[in-house]
């Protein structure tokens, strides 16, 4: 039979949150936890957005803060996505304060302190202002997206059955 527990884990852990990522480095058997948001805080402490990074030491049950002193921070978001790959954890895309952060990729060092941005044009700042000035309709952009799949169905539907009846 299956059971819940909760195990008993020293430090401080993080706070609350929703749409974060985590992710299992085995080779130091942690779990990686980052960013994601918690609309308690907006009230708290004026931002709902977070770009942190928390490790839970599995051996030890252990949390711990990971700070860095690089200027290099990937901009706080939420429902992104994170894999980690070797030693580095890679970080895309997700919701920001502002707009989408669709071309931005960073790659965190775990074994060491480096924080490395691999970026293409622009910074994901440069592209929510682009956006904004752009004041592209979301909503709008979303529905011709759902009529041209519908589209797209509607035709296979119909190469299938001219398919069908040729055999």
């Amino acid at each position: 039979m299956l059971k819940w527990i909760t195990p008993k884990i020293a430090g401080k852990p993080p706070e609350p949150r929703y749409g974060h990522t985590m992710n299992y480095y085995p080779d130091k058997s942690i779990l990686v936890i980052f960013g994601g948001r918690n609309d308690s805080n907006l009230d708290k402490y004026g931002y709902s957005y977070m770009n942190d990074v928390w490790l839970l030491f599995l051996e030890k049950l252990t949390w711990c803060k990971w700070e860095t002193k690089y200027t290099l921070t990937p901009i706080k978001r939420h429902s992104h996505c994170a894999e980690i790959t070797g030693n580095m954890l890679i970080l895309f895309g997700g919701l920001s304060e502002e707009n989408y952060c669709n071309g931005d990729v960073y790659a965190l060092d775990l074994d060491g302190s480096k924080r490395v941005a691999i970026e293409d044009e622009k910074s994901c700042e440069e592209k929510i202002e682009e956006k904004n000035e752009k004041k592209v309709n979301i909503k709008s952009w979303l529905i011709r997206r759902k009529l041209k799949e519908k589209q797209n169905v509607r035709n296979l539907k119909r190469m299938a059955s001219i398919s069908s009846m040729s055999d």
